[in-house]
């Protein structure tokens, strides 16, 4: 099979980046460059044209995909399918493919729906290569359930995953598997049995997949901030972002630097934020990853939050509570609610406020979303503390203290711990002064410079 494909980055007259993405698909060929060429349709944009010479439209799939360019992928693997309805093995590829693409904009149900037509493709196949493809199909088919929340059914089909990639001896869908493994025990809050990630970066490094590596980058540096390790994180997720640029990963660069603009607002380094946040938007909007758009929205309400720009924030919020509500994304909205509520308590509106996080906690507790009831426990103290209902924000505090620590490396617990030191009661002073201590001992090790909720403390 034979395509022709031509890639043109049209950033500021720069010509000599034409053909960069075939050097990062490892293409070997150079026939590949032979009848293509690329058409300028605008700043920063990609022009793909392809001449097919038997119906082969997998590599301009490929290459659309690495360039950013989802629905002109999707289109490609759509179409390539009706070449390989007598090769399941290709058929199930192309599949997983494509389904790869509708998790990036959203479509979740339908990638999931797909993974298993593909599997079924393959039923009644066997084979080393039959496996392979299979275990991709799994690994993917978790990643879905992971991207909805579901985590112990992702770190099932992982599993699963992992035990094909074994059958056919393939250690980079081993790696794969491997690598979603790792991000579904994370935030199932699961120890591993295994160091997942370390295993799937080093398999990786050894087949030299820099794209691969990237994800393994930014998945470890998630396990880091858990860890508390957030120097570590920081750079990890530099050096991910780096990797995808590197390979002109758009899509997943983007992610690597939304974590970033995170890590650093749970920091109160806001004043590095706003770059980050606005140039992971305008990759997310060109590659339709509508769930990051909605996931950078909230983030940006959060930075505009801590900077006394509330009315904005609102706005923010309401944008991306429409986006994740459509998307699916309970947990997320869960999350939203919480940043909500904190910026309506530092306007002033505490009333508000607090119906919101309780909603919030109700909804969490029904999810089983365990990691997401220390922050909202942290959110409703103070709000309670603000308005003078010590009682009861002594309560919120004490209960998220007994809640898993948020996954952030204690950060919600010792600012729990600042709340609950300011409430007046029978305790001796040197309990009070103990938790002051450890509470900023925590921040300081986090490299937390600002805590704008503390503002309701003055």
């Amino acid at each position: 099979m034979r395509i022709a494909i031509a890639v043109g980055w049209i950033e500021a007259d720069a010509p000599e980046h034409v053909g960069d993405v075939f050097v990062a698909l490892g293409a070997r060929d150079e026939a590949m460059h032979d009848r293509c060429f690329a058409d300028n349709v605008g700043d920063a944009q990609c022009s793909l044209f392809a001449v097919s010479e038997d119906g082969s439209v997998e590599e301009l799939g490929d290459v659309r995909d690495i360039a950013g360019l989802s629905a002109e992928a999707a289109d490609a693997y759509r179409r390539a399918r009706r070449f390989a309805l007598d090769n399941p093995v290709l058929l199930a590829g192309l599949m997983f493919k494509e389904a790869s693409i509708a998790q990036r904009v959203g479509k979740f149900s339908a990638s999931l729906r797909l993974l298993s037509r593909g599997r079924t493709v393959l039923d009644g196949a066997a084979g080393a290569d039959v496996n392979a493809v299979r275990s991709r199909l799994a690994t993917r088919y978790s990643f879905g359930k992971y991207l909805q929340g579901k985590y112990h059914q992702a770190m099932q089909w992982s599993a699963i995953g992992a035990s094909e990639a074994r059958e056919a001896g393939d250690r980079e869908s081993l790696a794969y598997a491997y690598n979603t493994m790792h991000l579904a025990y994370l935030h199932a809050g699961r120890a591993e049995e295994q160091r997942f990630g370390d295993l799937a970066l080093a398999i990786y490094e050894e087949v030299g997949d820099l794209r691969m590596q990237g994800h393994c980058l930014n998945n470890l540096a998630i396990g880091a901030m858990q860890d508390g390790q957030w120097d570590l994180s920081a750079d990890l997720l530099h050096r991910a972002a780096d990797m995808f640029r590197r390979v002109g990963d758009t899509a997943n660069e983007a992610n690597a630097v939304y974590n970033r603009a995170d890590l650093l607002i749970r920091q109160g380094r806001l004043a590095e934020v706003e770059p980050l946040l606005a140039s992971a938007l305008r990759a997310a909007r060109a590659v339709d990853d509508h769930a990051l758009v909605a996931l950078v929205l909230r983030e940006r309400g959060r930075l505009l939050s801590g900077l006394g720009r509330w009315d904005e924030a609102v706005e923010l919020f309401e944008d991306a509570r429409l986006r994740l509500a459509g998307l699916g994304l309970p947990q997320e909205l869960i999350g939203l609610d919480g940043a909500l509520a904190e910026c309506l308590m530092l306007s002033g509106r505490l009333d508000d406020a607090t119906t919101i996080v309780s909603a919030a906690l109700d909804r969490a507790r029904a999810l089983r979303a365990n990691m997401l009831l220390a922050p909202l426990r942290r959110i409703q103290g103070f709000g309670l503390l603000a308005a003078g209902r010590l009682a009861e924000a002594r309560a919120a505090f004490e209960a998220g203290l007994q809640s898993p620590d948020g996954a952030d490396g204690q950060h919600e617990h010792a600012l729990m711990m600042m709340g609950l030191a300011e409430i007046p009661d029978e305790r001796p002073d040197i309990e009070a002064h103990e938790m002051r201590r450890r509470s900023r001992e925590i921040l300081h090790r986090l490299g937390v410079v600002a805590v704008p909720i503390a503002n309701l403390l003055s």
